[in-house]
């Protein structure tokens, strides 16, 4: 994949997934519009982040595979890594979210409830996805 894949591909997972959740939990135009906007500055900052980090090396661990030719998947501490910065997203977002929204869209309580709804949501696919794609199990054997 190239490097406007590596964006793109991540943001179009995250906005449909991320629009889903809004959706359920009852966000319509505007709504529906502010979390694509968060989206929209979240995403590619948090991809190019986890690009640059995997560029460098960092992430994965190689694994030998069947016909002695090697894969790669995820290093068990990469999880914990992906976890924390996503944990600073669904913050991030969460208040981009009540600022742009002022209370039309309900509670700060609420929308911080969707935020970590929408978060898991969209790491949960982008990493099913990711590693269907690549034909690689989502940690590393050992």
């Amino acid at each position: 994949m190239d490097a406007a894949g590596l964006i793109l591909f991540p943001l179009v997972v995250s906005v449909v997934a991320e629009s889903l959740v809004a959706i359920c939990f009852g966000l319509r135009a505007r709504g529906l519009g502010a979390v694509v906007a968060v989206n929209l500055v979240t995403n590619p900052l948090l991809s190019a982040l986890v690009a640059t980090l995997f560029g460098l090396g960092l992430g994965y661990t190689s694994y030998p595979s069947e016909g002695g030719y090697g894969s790669a998947a995820a290093a068990p501490w990469t999880w914990v890594v992906m976890g924390l910065l996503e944990a600073a997203i669904t913050v991030v977002e969460w208040r981009l979210l009540v600022w742009a929204l002022a209370g039309r869209s309900g509670s700060s309580r609420k929308l911080l409830t969707m935020s970590i709804v929408m978060n898991v949501v969209s790491a949960g696919v982008g990493s099913l996805v990711v590693s269907v794609m690549l034909g690689a199990p989502l940690v590393a054997p050992y």
